[in-house]
């Protein structure tokens, strides 16, 4: 490995882009939800607040991934696959139907949807063998 720091290997490019395109879609959200009655952009009643909570959240979630050496990932990339697979197979017997769809595990103080873990572990595993 190099002598360069995490700060030295990440793409910064690729993070401002992102930044900015998030950034765009929080004020596209903020405008088109405004009202006079609520002028507090913190305000977790309404969508641009909850927004703005999971961008903060979805941000310290990335640092942190990002802290994380790399062979973690490949040491426990099929593991969290597999997992998340049986996670998918318990919404037959455990799964909350929501809008139709039986895709959800209700916790009680929020409902988890395991198809977005499946995402990035199928992402993750796939990564391992390329």
């Amino acid at each position: 490995m190099s002598g360069r720091t995490w700060l030295g290997r990440v793409d910064w490019l690729s993070i401002f882009l992102f930044l900015i395109l998030t950034a765009l879609g929080w004020v596209s959200i903020y405008s088109s939800t405004f009202s006079e009655e609520h002028t507090s952009i913190f305000d977790f009643s309404q969508l641009y607040g909850k927004q703005l909570f999971f961008i903060g959240l979805s941000l310290v979630v990335a640092i942190a991934i990002m802290l994380v050496e790399s062979n973690f990932y490949e040491r426990f990339g099929s593991i969290f696959y597999i997992g998340t697979m049986v996670l998918l197979l318990g919404l037959f017997v455990f799964g909350k139907t929501i809008a139709g769809a039986t895709s959800w595990y209700d916790l009680g103080f929020f409902n988890l949807q395991p198809s977005e873990l499946a995402k990035f572990a199928t992402a993750l595993a796939l990564a391992k063998y390329m």
